[in-house]
């Protein structure tokens, strides 16, 4: 089996195919679903800076391989934790001075990486004690999600129902989400709409659905863009509960056409990536 092998990501994503055309020169990209680094390692390397994440610890390690070779390691924080609990890590409450803190807290998190590679390479798995020590939302607040697990992503959506926090988030603009998803419907791109709504329990009716590719006859992959809506982050109590009944019950009847296999390995990256 290849080594470098994510059960999880899409093996044909790739950046260049991202809706948004703004996402590689993003000051900073939360990627919940990271692999080895299909769209950490070039977001990094055009400047911007990436919270990534992956479940999987040999994913992880070769990102932190190939987020070194490239010279980016200091912009590629990486962590190897459950989904839901990355994104609740980032945007838990802070006390205090939200930006003062992110930049004082930035090299720890870089020496925790460094350090965490360096025991990689040395044949050990990465220390947790480590990452753990570093301040999540060390960058600062991000400007987009990249959600890059097709078959369940839209699942996941229901992470950010009053996950903000006005004193940890700090004024900044809520992010775009970029969600991708299979659709077996006949329009697709409205499947995929109707579905994240269902989940998040709110209309987005500034959603964009782009057609990424067929995978299958009468199978499309598709990318689903919007904003996260102000009464969606900052949902309190009973909003939350309605939420998450209503994620449960959109779960239940499956995902566009019955999808709930998981999908083969992503493409690598290239350690000599330009």
């Amino acid at each position: 089996a290849d080594p470098d092998a994510d059960p999880d990501a899409d093996p044909d994503a790739d950046p260049d195919a991202d809706p948004d055309a703004d996402l590689a020169a993003a000051a900073v990209v939360c990627d919940m679903f990271a692999g080895v680094g299909p769209f950490a390692v070039p977001v990094a390397l055009g400047g911007g800076r990436v919270y990534a994440n992956d479940l999987n610890p040999d994913s992880a390690r070769y990102l932190r391989h190939n987020a070194a070779t490239n010279g980016v390691a200091e912009r590629v924080r990486i962590s190897e934790l459950d989904a839901r609990y990355f994104v609740r890590r980032l945007l838990g409450p802070g006390t205090g001075d939200a930006a003062a803190a992110n930049t004082a807290d930035a090299s720890a998190a870089i020496a925790t990486d460094a350090a965490a590679a360096a025991s990689d390479a040395a044949g050990a798995g990465p220390s947790a004690a480590g990452l753990a020590a570093a301040a999540p939302l060390c960058f600062g607040p991000f400007g987009h999600v990249v959600m890059n697990l097709p078959a369940t992503a839209l699942d996941f959506l229901d992470v950010f129902v009053g996950a903000f926090d006005r004193g940890r988030w700090g004024g900044a603009p809520l992010p775009q989400l970029h969600c991708y998803c299979f659709s077996s419907a006949a329009d697709p791109r409205a499947d995929a709409v109707a579905r994240a709504e269902a989940v998040l329990g709110c209309a987005l009716p500034g959603a964009e659905a782009t057609l990424v590719r067929d995978v299958a006859p009468g199978k499309m992959m598709l990318c689903l863009s919007f904003q996260l809506p102000d009464e969606v982050a900052w949902a309190t109590g009973g909003d939350v509960r309605e939420a998450e009944a209503q994620a449960e019950g959109a779960a239940g009847m499956g995902s566009g056409g019955g999808e709930t296999s998981s999908q083969a390995n992503p493409g690598r990256i290239d350690p000599a990536l330009p």
